[in-house]
């Protein structure tokens, strides 16, 4: 399922950033792919796909970037599942300050061996951007022995999810 924001400016962010519009049972493939140290993540919507590459420091604190922008992630384990805040940020290299940072309330859980997620980013001065959950569930074939696929069905697609 996505939702998106309804502000103009919502809508401008989640166009740059190719986030898929809103609908109920939505197809999703997620491909990620081992380059170095890094993982591309390709999200595929239907008929529209966005990608951020994750990489981590020596530290373990995590690094999602898209683009020209750069999110540090913090990773606590909340009392329901796997919690990504946005700590800091960063633009061309550029430090975001805290007040303008986007806000993820993102959650990652399994339940009855699947994995769930549940995504929504807003920001300050913008609001909601765009919210996306369902759950994963793994390939039932990979002609390609390189990258890890993985398909989703929505939470209208298991009624017990």
């Amino acid at each position: 399922k996505v939702i998106r924001g309804r502000s103009v400016l919502s809508r401008i962010i989640g166009a740059l950033f190719r986030f898929p519009p809103a609908g109920d049972a939505v197809p999703l493939t997620v491909t990620m792919e081992r380059r170095g140290s890094d993982e591309i993540w390709v999200r595929k919507f239907g008929n529209r796909s966005f990608r951020s590459r994750l990489s981590s420091d020596r530290e373990g604190a995590l690094f999602e970037r898209f683009g020209p922008f750069t999110f540090r992630l913090a990773l606590p384990i909340g009392e329901n599942g796997l919690e990504m805040p946005v700590t800091d940020g960063w633009c061309l290299g550029v430090p975001i300050p805290k007040a303008l940072l986007p806000r993820s309330d993102t959650l990652e859980y399994v339940k009855d061996g699947l994995f769930h997620f549940d995504v929504a980013l807003s920001a300050p001065l913008v609001g909601d951007i765009v919210r996306y959950q369902g759950y994963l569930t793994p390939a039932r074939s990979c002609q390609s022995p390189a990258p890890d696929v993985e398909q989703t069905r929505s939470p209208a697609e298991n009624p017990d999810a």
